[in-house]
């Protein structure tokens, strides 16, 4: 048994090395600093919405297991102590919602959801991520979000 659990762990944390973008992503559609290179156009990502007073964000699930569960924990942390930093600012904040445990906690905590996608399984397909994430994409482009 022992053997057993040895081999799962291993495979559990591969796949948690394999699996990109595990650390924290706030602020991906904020304005980069670098420069355009047709200075006519501006895309709707990189204009900045300094008006705005709310921030988005994309709260995503861990699944259970010995890797997933400290990564969650400390996913929490970061999510709450950064909403508390934003709140100092005098900003809201709206969320995503990626997985039950992700919905669960943002409603835990107060912070609105306004989208999210539940029952994903093990291995998430893409086309069942875009239309709730793109939700905040797309207020950010009306200048509704500061950042996401």
């Amino acid at each position: 048994m022992e053997m057993v659990a040895a081999s799962k762990m291993r495979k559990a944390q591969e796949r948690h090395a394999a699996r990109p973008g595990l650390t924290p992503s706030w602020c991906a559609a904020s304005p980069p600093t670098f420069p355009t290179r047709t200075p006519e156009y501006k895309h709707p990502f990189l204009v900045a919405n300094d008006a705005a007073k709310t921030v988005g964000f994309v709260g995503r699930d861990h699944r259970q297991g010995p890797v997933r569960r400290a990564e969650h924990e400390t996913s929490c942390g970061a999510v709450t102590a950064k909403l508390k930093e934003q709140e100092g600012q005098g900003l809201g904040a709206e969320a995503v919602a990626i997985g039950n445990k992700g919905l669960g906690f943002l409603n835990r905590i107060g912070v609105k959801v306004v989208s999210h996608a539940t029952h994903l399984g093990d291995r998430p397909q893409l086309e069942r991520l875009i239309g709730p994430v793109k939700v905040l994409l797309d207020a950010y482009a009306a200048g509704k979000l500061k950042a996401v």
